[in-house]
């Protein structure tokens, strides 16, 4: 089931030309990108959406990265516990959420070692990881992003069911069957640009979508695109704090031999949204729709293949609530609301920042997880919960009526 919370619900987006500015600054060591054989299977694991994979850095073993195609450069997440050398340069970095930015240093010649992909002299950003609030939306810690500066160096498949990624040194073969669907992309430097057609009533629109397995929702788009009937609510959390907007459904897209009608969309606002201005770029492909297709992506040609996965959930899922849910350090209890979208279901019913929540539908929080917690506001088997949280020393109960203004 979708969750909401991740960091790559809305991805890393660098908004800067970062290789450019190392070699310039910092020149540029010699680099390597190998496969152990000419097949390697990388099994992932699925949490809140992202896919995570172990990864040894240096000499760190057992990290958890997420793979994130829609960050043009990979990226550590450091603390007390977890260190690797950098320079005191640092860089700033734009991308989603509502705070103005945020700054990241340079870590040079390092090791990145994924089960039979092995990366030397490899150039990272490190940010702190108390910067960034991540670690708030896991369940486990979360210790940096694969991008695309290491994905693009072998073709790739994504398979969800059997939960691995396999990379392939001579490249991919094409898949001739009619169930495989053809989607062309350009590569640039930073980005897997898909071109696309957008239906608005009687009008077409072209746009270009950025492929990106680090965004939760099927679909992201700026906020030109969204419908009348939306419904506001907080879309996810960025490398910058939230995204609040709106969700909606759009009447038809087209790329490539895919067309998909009446598909749910997310629109952040613009405090939410800050645009990859070096890319072609009005939107994002996201992990829930990759989610229901077998993918190959085709560096060397430049295409997408896809194959629709029968046993795939059909629906797509959202936030109906409006509630942001973080963890705390606390023992017992330790989720809060941190964030509430203004007209939504939450603020309705009387929910406010810093509630911390005690029951949900009478099951206590000790015996729930974060996930499950964030399932309750994003599932369609229920409109209605009851959530009794702690505001300051006095318990207080609520009800929740979760909008379903989208079907």
């Amino acid at each position: 089931m979708a969750k909401l919370y991740q960091l790559v619900t809305m991805k890393l987006k660098l908004l800067f030309c970062i290789q450019l500015i190392i070699q310039s600054c910092f020149g540029q060591p010699k680099m390597g990108y190998w496969l152990t054989s000419n097949v390697v299977r990388i099994p992932f694991e699925i949490v809140n959406n992202s896919l995570l994979v172990e990864v040894t850095l240096n000499e760190h073993k057992n990290l958890s990265f997420i793979i994130d195609t829609g960050s043009n450069y990979s990226v550590a997440f450091t603390d007390s516990l977890f260190q690797i050398p950098t320079q005191q340069k640092t860089i700033p970095i734009q991308g989603f959420g509502n705070a103005d930015s945020l700054f990241a240093h340079i870590s040079i010649a390092n090791s990145v070692r994924i089960k039979g992909l092995i990366t030397e002299g490899k150039q990272l950003l490190v940010i702190d990881k108390s910067e960034i609030g991540l670690q708030q939306f896991y369940d486990r810690p979360v210790h940096g992003v694969i991008g695309l500066d290491i994905l693009r160096h072998f073709d790739m498949e994504i398979n969800f069911s059997s939960e691995k990624i396999i990379l392939r040194k001579n490249g991919v073969k094409t898949k001739t069957s009619q169930k495989w669907k053809k989607v062309p992309f350009h590569l640039t430097e930073f980005a897997i640009i898909i071109p696309s057609t957008l239906a608005i009533g009687r009008k077409k629109e072209a746009l270009y979508l950025l492929l990106d397995t680090g965004s939760e929702l099927p679909i992201l788009l700026q906020e030109t695109f969204c419908p009348e009937a939306s419904s506001p609510t907080i879309i996810g959390m960025g490398i910058l704090g939230y995204a609040s907007g709106r969700i909606g459904r759009i009447q038809k897209i087209n790329f490539g031999e895919i067309e998909i009608t009446n598909m749910i969309a997310a629109f952040p606002d613009s405090a939410s949204s800050k645009w990859n201005s070096s890319v072609p770029q009005q939107g994002n492909l996201g992990i829930q729709f990759l989610k229901k297709y077998r993918t190959i992506i085709n560096y060397t040609e430049g295409y997408l293949q896809l194959k629709s996965i029968k046993s795939a959930d059909e629906s797509f899922q959202y936030n109906r609530s409006g509630i942001a849910v973080e963890t705390s350090s606390q023992a017992e209890c330790p989720y809060y609301i941190s964030q509430i979208a203004p007209g939504s279901p939450a603020e309705i019913a009387g929910l406010l920042r810093g509630d911390k929540i005690l029951f949900v539908d009478q099951v206590h929080c000790a015996k729930l997880t974060l996930q499950q917690i964030n399932e309750y506001f994003i599932t369609n088997k229920n409109t209605r919960h009851n959530i009794t949280v702690l505001r300051g020393n006095v318990p207080k109960y609520f009800i929740i009526k979760l909008k379903d203004d989208l079907h």
